[in-house]
Parts: C-alpha cells; sequence; structure tokens
C-alpha cells in the first residue's frame, strides 16, 4: 500500500527494508519473508532485524542439519534459513547509513557487533555517533524517544522511522532525497588557463579533426538536445532538501487507513 502511494519503482527507485519483518515467534507472520524475498528479488535491499536473528536462532542457525525448530515450532520453507543467514546488518551509502537498530558510538562500523546493530537503543540514541552520514533506523519505537505516535523521529544525522505499527500506531515509509552537490565555483584566471584548448598548430590534420565538435546540421532534434547544458530546474527543485513520510494507521479501528503524505526537513 505505502509502496503503491510513493510511486515506487523498481527500476528507478532504491528501497531498504530495515528488518522485523516477522515475529519470531509466530508461525503466522512468517509468510511476510516471502514477500520481502520477492522486493529483493526485484532490487530491494533487505537487512537483518533482531527477529530475524532470533528466528534464524530458533531454527538452528545457517547450517542445513537441523530438521526441525525448537520450541514447538513449525519447521520453515527450505530456503528461510539460508536466506535469513545471508541477509546484511547494514547498508552504507555515501549520503545515509541504514540499519536495524543503530551503531555504538566509538566503534568502527566494521567492528559493530550484531548484537548492538539490531538492538542498540539509549547509547546510540543520546551520543553524536561521530560518522559524516545520516543514520535511518528502526526497532525502537519513535514514541518511546519523545515524538507524538506515529510520527518519525529527527535528531542529530539520524532518523528513526520505527511509528509504533506493532503498537496500534502508524506504518511508515520514508522517502529520502539524496543531496545535490554545490556548483562549482568559477575557476581563477591561472585556473582558466590549465583549461584552454590545445596548441593546434603542432598537430597533424587527422589530429586537428579529432577535435572538431559534431556537425550539427546532421543531428535530429532530439539528438541537439543531448549535447545541451544539464537541465539545473530538478536541483533547483530538490532545495530546500527535505523527506517525505508516507503512513498509514495500524489502530484496529482504522487497520491500514488515514493514509498521510507529510513533508518534514532533513535533520
Amino acid at each position: 500500500m505505502l509502496l503503491r502511494m510513493a510511486g515506487y519503482r523498481p527500476e528507478r527507485d532504491r528501497l531498504v527494508l530495515l528488518g522485523d519483518y516477522v515475529d519470531a515467534g509466530d508461525p503466522a507472520t512468517w509468510d511476510a519473508l516471502a514477500y520481502v524475498r520477492r522486493l529483493v528479488q526485484h532490487g530491494a535491499a533487505a537487512l537483518a532485524g533482531n527477529q530475524e536473528l532470533k528466528l534464524l536462532a530458533l531454527c538452528g542457525g545457517g547450517g542445513a542439519a537441523s530438521t526441525a525448530c525448537r520450541n514447538g515450532l513449525p519447521e520453515p520453507e527450505a530456503w528461510v534459513r539460508p536466506w535469513l543467514h545471508n541477509l546484511p546488518l547494514y547498508l552504507d551509502t555515501q549520503h545515509y547509513l541504514f540499519v536495524h537498530a543503530g551503531i555504538r558510538p566509538g566503534i568502527a562500523l566494521d567492528r559493530q557487533s550484531a548484537a548492538d546493530l539490531t538492538e542498540i537503543r539509549g547509547p546510540f540514541h543520546h551520543a553524536p555517533h561521530g560518522l559524516n552520514r545520516t543514520v535511518v533506523f528502526g526497532h525502537t519505537p519513535t514514541f518511546k524517544l519523545g515524538c507524538p505516535g506515529g510520527e518519525p523521529w529527527l535528531a542529530d544525522r539520524r532518523i528513526g522511522i520505527d511509528t509504533g505499527a506493532k503498537h496500534g500506531c502508524r506504518l511508515t515509509l520514508l522517502e529520502l532525497p539524496v543531496p545535490v552537490p554545490p556548483e562549482p565555483t568559477q575557476p581563477t584566471r591561472p585556473e582558466r588557463s590549465q583549461l584552454a584548448a590545445p596548441d593546434l598548430t603542432q598537430l597533424t590534420r587527422p589530429e586537428r579533426s579529432q577535435l572538431a565538435v559534431p556537425d550539427l546540421p546532421q543531428l535530429t532534434r532530439p539528438e541537439r538536445s543531448r549535447l545541451a547544458a544539464p537541465d539545473l530546474t530538478r536541483q533547483m527543485r530538490q532545495e530546500p532538501v527535505r523527506l517525505r513520510a508516507y503512513s498509514c494507521s495500524t489502530a484496529p479501528a482504522t487497520l491500514y487507513g488515514d493514509r498521510q503524505i507529510r513533508e518534514l526537513p532533513l535533520p
């Protein structure tokens, strides 16, 4: 539903799922893994949450030797254990770090423990994390961080998007912008001289021909447009940089109703 609201297109957009697709102790929720798997097959990135790690532990880890789940739970389909075992714990990009719960400040990203990445709360919420990009996380319902029920939590380079769906609040999909780099400054006169054309007098005629511009009369109108300057209107429309939150209610009386689209400032 929220993907339709956002106009999600796998060939254009990158979808990142932050984990806890199931309740590990409730087999009735395990079917959600098949849906997540299909999204991944079409280009989405799915991270492991603490519930996926718990389910993996209950069902014998990543090995193939286990034939039955512990504690009386049924055996999942054959693909489930290896698929869960291969889920990444975080996705690091140029502008954002995506993780289920957060990171422990002061610890290098490649040395973070699985327990912290999927379960940490206070130490991450209340101290600067030290990264030069924004951490997008779930796990802790935002009303426990002081937000009104169903609202994303925005702090210094941190965005919490667990808006309490499990607690009858809201389910949220966040659309994140990619910041546009600043326009280059005009070069100084010494720098301009480095951009000058080569000395054509030292080139032979065949070499000169390699520097010629395309023969525009032979190009169709659509082909000519490809040679135009970059379209800056798209960059201008992204300023100021904002988030767009798509959400719906999970309260029993309005289950998946009360749909909203809101714009928020980027922290």
